[in-house]
């Protein structure tokens, strides 16, 4: 056991007593006794040898030993063993103590001011370090080299109630011409049949008084600053193709030599309604609003090869689903139409088959 610090003897139960500095042969060493106790043990001492040999009787349960040798200076020793079978170990200063590799072999704490402040090894293989109220790391880059778990599902992180809780915040500023990513993910599968997610979110509730609102996620590109005034400006493309000013870029490709097998799909984004229940207000797969300026066009096309093959696809399970119906209509082949509501009024868009 390393001690910091000097050791105080209050596991000694019985008073000392003062010999003056005696030099007598103690285990065939030479050991000058400075106090002894009324069971005439040695409770202090000092000499030139490195400690009294371990297994020798007549020195005190912790029994301080000085050793006086001038080539390595004083240093302090504690018997940690018995009056019959002594035990010296060095006591180290905090210098010392973390100079070298120091070992705490069972689930010890290492306490800061109170008990909610402390490391500990609880069991093999865990390291905690608790704080009861904050935990900060400072540092340029930190580096996690494996997983973080921030909670989990059947051990959650319970938020204190009357707050806006954010579990992780991440705020960034920066004033070069760089590139700043908030949170950035790689994900990299080589294992036959991977799955990779780059960002999964899930979201739940339970009350059934009920809430407002809930969003998966939430992405906002704003030009300027949040609630302040602060100008900004969106500068021309210039030639960029990746720039411009999005809520969201979603982006699916492959390399050239890259293979999609047919049966499979590939969607820039998949949008999936799965409401069970009572559904009585509105819903949609997606929901588009508008404010200040009016934009060019709901969706906006451009490509840089072959366009798309047709503006709509509904499979074999959806063709014959809302929102087309079939209707007989005069003055062509038109036999189906697609359903639109304006502000409550059925309106029907004419379909032709073949083009």
């Amino acid at each position: 056991m390393t001690y910091i610090g000097k050791y105080f003897r209050g596991i000694i139960a019985t008073q000392v007593l003062r010999e003056v500095g005696n030099v007598k042969t103690i285990n065939s060493q030479s050991i000058r006794v400075l106090e002894r106790d009324y069971n005439d043990d040695v409770a202090e001492c000092s000499g030139t040898v490195s400690f009294p040999t371990d297994g020798g009787s007549g020195y005190a349960v912790g029994c301080e030993y000085i050793d006086t040798d001038a080539l390595i200076g004083a240093q302090l020793y504690v018997n940690e063993g018995t009056n019959t079978s002594c035990d010296f170990n060095l006591v180290k200063s905090i210098t010392s103590l973390f100079a070298v590799d120091n070992t705490v072999d069972t689930d010890k704490k290492i306490q800061f001011r109170d008990a909610g402040l402390y490391i500990q090894s609880s069991s093999d293989g865990v390291l905690d370090i608790v704080s009861d109220t904050v935990l900060a790391i400072s540092a340029p880059t930190t580096t996690f080299d494996g997983l973080v778990d921030l909670g989990t599902y059947g051990s959650k992180i319970v938020a204190p109630a009357g707050t806006n809780t954010e579990l992780l915040t991440v705020a960034l500023e920066g004033a070069e011409d760089d590139f700043y990513i908030g949170i950035g993910s790689y994900v990299r599968v080589t294992g036959e049949n991977g799955k990779p997610f780059g960002v999964a979110a899930t979201i739940e509730t339970t009350n059934t008084t009920g809430i407002d609102r809930m969003q998966g996620g939430q992405f906002i590109s704003l030009l300027g600053s949040a609630g302040g005034s602060e100008a900004a400006r969106l500068t021309t493309l210039g030639g960029d193709a990746t720039a411009g000013m999005y809520g969201v870029w979603a982006k699916v490709g492959a390399n050239s030599n890259c293979v999609t097998d047919s049966g499979s799909r590939v969607a820039a984004i998949w949008v999936d309604n799965q409401m069970s229940g009572t559904v009585d207000g509105e819903e949609y797969g997606i929901f588009a609003t508008t404010g200040a300026s009016k934009p060019d066009a709901f969706i906006g096309f451009e490509t840089t090869s072959s366009g798309w093959a047709n503006l709509f696809s509904f499979d074999e399970t959806s063709y014959d689903q809302d929102p087309i119906a079939t209707a007989t209509i005069t003055g062509g082949t038109q036999d189906r139409y697609f359903k639109v509501n304006l502000n409550g009024t059925a309106y029907g868009l004419a379909l032709y088959t073949g083009w």
